[in-house]
């Protein structure tokens, strides 16, 4: 999947409400980003607690643009989910998965 690829798809997704914004009163056309492939670091429990896994995902909304903190919308073209990114915790070298949602839609209310 290319960086193109994942822009039809959140494009496709937005279809015709690009004047809508979320509960954070987010602006759509101001806050998407061109899709950057990057890590983010997904904590869970696990069996034996609180674990993690570095992933691949791409960012393509950011509550606000060109600063660390704020939410970020990624996409995981393994899982096909849309979720939520912070600033790390711990002195992560990556931005924390929040959570996974299913659509575009619903990563980006949750914010």
């Amino acid at each position: 999947m290319t960086a193109s690829d994942v822009r039809v798809l959140v494009e496709d997704q937005i279809g015709e409400r690009w004047d809508e914004s979320n509960p954070r009163d987010i602006n759509l056309r101001h806050s998407l980003v061109p899709p950057q492939r990057m890590k983010f670091t997904h904590w869970f429990v696990g069996d034996a607690g609180v674990a993690y896994r570095n992933i691949d995902a791409w960012l393509v909304l950011e509550e606000r643009r060109k600063k660390s903190d704020g939410y970020k919308v990624i996409y995981d073209e393994q899982t096909g989910k849309f979720g939520l990114a912070l600033r790390g915790w711990h002195n992560d070298p990556y931005l924390s998965v929040d959570t996974f949602f299913g659509d575009f839609w619903s990563a980006f209310n949750a914010m």
